[in-house]
């Protein structure tokens, strides 16, 4: 219990001096990837004595470390490059879409939905549910493969990643007030987040939300110049967050995963990832060599199959962990990828570049907060900063911007861009 109330106070002062530091402005970088491990160290103490948990001294050093190192790094990034330019803010007008780009959009999602319903006809399983549960388990926990056809997993990733633009527009119309086409966009919303998890994981769904959660906040300071936040719309971001909180056990198991007592699900989220790392930081097995990097894993899978390099397999080493006959799950915050790959070196080397990268892009949308048409810099950070978020979890961050996903993502956002705002159709009269 001493430790982690050592941890707790280390992070909570670091915290403080990140919203110093941060003159007012919510969403930094800094800020988040302090915030984010302090509910899992607070919901830890709930279990100390259940699963043991005393920290290790190399684990404080490698947490402590890590988000000090980040957040100092953080404010030197933003006061050599975040004062060059002054911010100008531009006109605000309604967003406008053609309705039938959205109807057409609509009718994209539903042709991946459907497609993806009539593959998994042939899946063992007696209900939808059941075959979704049986596609996550053996794709994730098995060598086999279930192929599905290219053309469908490309058609729904391009489902899952629109919905950073449409519901980017859905939240520019909910902020400045103008109803136009508010019904197409949320439908085309859930479509979207309803394909991303008909392969069984709700991670998807849930980085979309938060992302959104994101752009509300920075399309908002910008429209209204202020951070005063309506108690009402306040109420509503704290509601939206309950509802997905109470019904994240429902939805998995609506996917085939097992039943769970909520809190403890919660707490295997939360909590585990701190005492896995203090498992794996006391047997002090760090460092390995390139070709079983787990920071880059994503990477180094894709190259493998690129140059058909089979000693690149990208294969995960965290092993699923348990203790007294309680489950632990197999995440172990972002520093032990770090920490497998390097040691307390790789640390400080991928924690002082992920810095870097973050404060850039948090620059990039201080400067161009021109909210009239549909700004990719408030997308491409409301992308970022859910990784930011999940430090507590895992290796979030290098996962996804070191990845193929990235470029997908990117792509995604471009030909929905040009298509929304630069196709347009000749009417002959």
């Amino acid at each position: 219990m001493y430790s982690l109330i050592l941890l707790l106070i280390c992070l909570v002062i670091l915290l403080c001096f990140s919203c110093v530091t941060s003159n007012g402005k919510l969403l930094t970088p800094q800020i988040g990837f302090v915030a984010c491990f302090i509910p899992a160290v607070i919901y830890a103490m709930f279990y100390v004595d259940v699963w043991q948990i005393s920290l290790s001294n190399g684990t404080l050093a490698a947490i402590i470390g890590g988000v000090t190192i980040f957040v100092v790094i953080s404010i030197i990034v933003h006061e050599i490059a975040g004062k060059r330019n002054p911010v100008s803010r531009k006109a605000i007008e309604k967003i406008d879409v053609e309705t039938w780009k959205l109807n057409l959009l609509i009718i994209f999602h539903l042709i991946v939905m459907f497609w993806i319903l009539w593959e998994f006809n042939g899946l063992p399983g007696a209900s939808l549910s059941e075959k979704i549960g049986y596609y996550r388990l053996t794709m994730s926990h098995t060598d086999e493969e279930i192929n599905l056809p290219i053309l469908l997993r490309c058609m729904r990733t391009f489902s899952i990643y629109s919905c950073y633009i449409t519901g980017y527009l859905l939240l520019h119309s909910l902020i400045l007030k103008h109803r136009a086409q508010r019904k197409l966009l949320i439908i085309c919303l859930i479509l979207g987040l309803v394909n991303g998890m008909l392969f069984g994981a709700r991670g998807e769904a849930i980085q979309i939300i938060i992302g959104l959660i994101v752009q509300a906040y920075f399309i908002y300071r910008n429209t209204h110049g202020r951070l005063r936040i309506p108690f009402k719309k306040l109420l509503a971001v704290v509601i939206v967050i309950l509802i997905i909180i109470l019904s994240f056990q429902s939805i998995g198991v609506m996917m085939g995963r097992e039943d769970e007592q909520l809190s403890y699900t919660i707490a295997v989220y939360l909590a585990a990832p701190l005492k896995n790392l203090d498992t794996f930081i006391r047997q002090g097995n760090f460092g390995t060599d390139f070709a079983h990097w787990q920071t880059l894993r994503p990477l180094l899978q894709k190259v493998g199959a690129i140059f058909n390099e089979p000693q690149l397999t990208g294969r995960l080493d965290n092993p699923f962990r348990s203790i007294n006959g309680y489950f632990l799950g197999n995440v172990s915050t972002t520093f032990y990828a770090y920490l497998y790959d390097g040691g307390f070196v790789a640390l400080i080397i991928y924690i002082v570049l992920m810095a870097i990268i973050c404060q850039i892009l948090f620059i990039k949308v201080e400067r161009n907060n021109n909210v009239h048409c549909l700004n990719l810099s408030i997308v491409n950070y409301s992308y970022i900063y859910f990784a930011v978020l999940f430090s507590f979890f895992s290796n979030k961050f290098y996962e996804q911007v070191f990845s193929l996903t990235y470029i997908e993502a990117w792509i995604t956002w471009l030909i929905l861009s040009v298509f929304l705002y630069k196709v347009r159709v000749k009417r002959r009269y």
